[in-house]
């Protein structure tokens, strides 16, 4: 038996609100998971590059005195090409004593703030 359409009920003006928000939620909570895991993506491969900086600039001060710049490294042939995080600032790397640190700005592009990156050691 089908139903004519007259005899469909349609969706009260609270259910269609209801329906509208329940859907842009759904956009807006896939949006946001998208977006941060992109994020974690991002600082996963800063952190990755940042440790491989950090080693060839510990590499290098095994042969060399002081602290080596990217350029450096790069003119040593101890690092290739990879000196930027993936938001397109160049890793910074700091010595003191027997430890040196490569550190990125982070996804905002300020030092000093929780989404800087850094590989210590």
């Amino acid at each position: 038996m089908t139903r004519s359409r007259s005899n469909r009920r349609r969706l009260s003006r609270f259910e269609a609100i209801a329906l509208v928000g329940a859907t842009l939620s759904l956009g807006a909570g896939y949006w946001l998971f998208s977006n941060d895991a992109s994020a974690r993506d991002d600082a996963g491969q800063a952190v990755k590059t940042a440790t491989k900086i950090r080693d060839a600039a510990r590499d290098w001060r095994s042969e060399h005195t002081g602290c080596p710049s990217l350029t450096q490294l790069q003119r040593d042939q101890v690092l290739d090409d990879e000196v930027e995080d993936p938001w397109g600032s160049r890793f910074r790397v700091r010595c003191e004593a027997d430890e040196v640190t490569v550190f990125s700005p982070g996804r905002d592009g300020k030092v000093g703030t929780k989404d800087d990156v850094e590989s210590r050691g």
